[in-house]
């Protein structure tokens, strides 16, 4: 229903609890019915906490998973070195086992579509693949949250 807020309904325990996790940091409010005055105003508080404490920590305000954790081994989210598959074939059409390095990078342009693509360590070199896929990522990143994660 709303990013990071969830429904509390208990017998003793009614509102809205509210979690927001970014760089390795988690942040909990509880906004209960009884003390804001109702389930709506309560829900009103929440969001606007929500809201406060994105902006506060730099988290992009968006309904949208927004990960801040880097899943590559020098510390790029959405960006790793990987040992690519060709697709190569022998003279008779069987696959051969042939790879190549490259630097992949996934990104999410909507909610559940996950695309990538890739930059050659053959064909740029190292430095500049790795550089090309870093710089195509912030791009992505800019077209979907309207900045970069990227320091």
């Amino acid at each position: 229903m709303y990013k990071s807020i969830t429904r509390m309904d208990y017998k003793k325990n009614t509102g809205w609890y509210v979690r927001v996790k970014f760089r390795g940091k988690e942040h909990r409010k509880y906004f209960g019915d009884t003390v804001w005055g109702g389930t709506e105003d309560a829900l009103l508080e929440a969001i606007q906490w929500r809201n406060e404490k994105e902006i506060e920590l730099g988290k992009p305000r968006t309904e949208r998973m927004v990960l801040s954790k880097p899943d590559s081994d020098f510390g790029i989210t959405g960006v790793r070195r990987i040992m690519k598959w060709t697709g190569a074939t022998d003279t008779d059409g069987n696959p051969k086992p042939n790879f190549t390095p490259v630097y992949a990078v996934t990104w999410s342009p909507i909610p559940g579509k996950r695309k990538n693509t890739s930059f050659s360590v053959e064909k740029y070199g190292e430095d500049e693949a790795k550089k090309k896929a870093v710089m195509f990522r912030k791009q992505k990143e800019k077209e979907i949250y309207g900045e970069s994660m990227i320091p």
